[in-house]
């Protein structure tokens, strides 16, 4: 719902940070690896990238300095047992890049020295994740740059879901930036290239 808020900072607190948007204070809750970034004082500009988690009895806004640091808590909210404070845990204890080789290198006792991770948690999280994280080295190596642009892969991304095969996507997305009107949503660009494949 909230790609990001961006404002000034009111207050840093133990739980995270408030951040005021024209008037109206937010209360987001960080990882460290985003809290220890954050300017001191208050009244300095700050801009995160939010994820929305709802439920029965709160509303909860999570915040993070990159888009890398969002996708991958929200990669592992998907996997099963893992939830929001164990997910933060992860991105306090570990860098993106570190979380990514100790995905990819099956180190179980790098996730489990973080407090609050077991074994069997830390386990669990290597296999549920690493299919995704090769899923989206291949987008990034599809797309041929080194940072491929969010729409891009979001859009190449959804292809491959709905039955494309990679090369197919790749190609669906170069032919429809031509035909693509500046400003166009992920969802409009989705459609468009869906004419090409």
């Amino acid at each position: 719902m909230y790609a990001y808020l961006k404002g000034k900072i009111d207050r840093k607190t133990h739980e995270g940070v408030e951040v005021d948007v024209n008037g109206v204070g937010y209360l987001i809750f960080v990882p460290l690896s985003t809290y220890s970034k954050l300017p001191d004082g208050d009244g300095a500009p700050v801009k995160l990238f939010t994820h929305l988690h709802v439920r029965d009895d709160a509303i909860d806004l999570y915040g993070f300095l990159t888009l890398d640091e969002k996708r991958l808590f929200e990669m592992l909210l998907s996997v099963t047992g893992v939830g929001r404070k164990v997910a933060l845990a992860v991105l306090s204890g570990l860098t993106p890049d570190k979380f990514r080789k100790a995905i990819m290198g099956n180190d179980v006792q790098a996730l489990s020295s973080i407090s609050g991770i077991g074994k069997k948690t830390a386990q669990r999280i290597v296999l549920e994740i690493k299919g995704k994280l090769g899923e989206d080295a291949e987008i990034e190596r599809i797309l041929g740059e080194e940072e491929a642009p969010l729409r891009d892969s979001d859009v190449v991304q959804a292809l491959m879901k709905l039955g494309c095969t990679a090369s197919q996507a790749k190609n669906a997305v170069r032919k429809a930036r031509g035909a693509t009107p500046e400003g166009a949503t992920v969802e409009e660009q989705i459609k468009i290239a869906l004419k090409f494949v």
